[in-house]
């Protein structure tokens, strides 16, 4: 499988291109431009890969989420803007128990704020978020506020 990695040097970031089949790219005037041995080609903000959906999945690091007790996990808020419904994943400590749930769009997309119930048997000390997009939607998390429940070491 072939792959791209790039660097933002204006905002620190970086980012993954799988099955990305090029040797070479560069801005020109302003567009970003790919090579390889069949020709050059413009790599445009289009929602599709040459008619393809773009999935795109960002899991967070494992995160004591300021927290080094066992918790459990009321609720979660996210602020978020999508064009179509999110997948949100949560696991905690040894992956076995993960919940999943959609985040909806709302209307027009605009930055808002969604309401995650946990399940109550979920409990953990560490604990993994990810996020996936849905039918290739646009999507961007502006933040995600835990709200814990303590547990005594014993529970």
């Amino acid at each position: 499988m072939r792959f791209g990695l790039s660097f933002n040097l204006k905002i620190s970031a970086s980012s993954q291109y799988r099955n990305f089949d090029f040797n070479s790219m560069c801005m020109f005037n302003g567009k970003p431009i790919a090579v390889n041995s069949d020709g050059i080609f413009l790599l445009d903000d289009s929602e599709t890969d040459n008619g393809t959906k773009i999935n795109s999945i960002a899991e967070l690091p494992t995160s004591i989420l300021g927290l080094m007790h066992p918790k459990r996990l009321r609720s979660l808020y996210v602020g978020y803007e999508t064009s179509g419904a999110i997948k949100f994943s949560v696991t905690p400590d040894g992956g076995d128990t993960t919940s999943v749930h959609l985040l909806p769009a709302k209307g027009r997309q605009i930055q808002h704020m969604g309401k995650v119930h946990m399940p109550r048997r979920r409990k953990g000390t560490y604990w993994v978020f990810k996020i996936e997009n849905v039918n290739g939607c646009d999507f961007s998390i502006d933040h995600i506020q835990a709200v814990p429940i303590i547990l005594s070491k014993g529970r």
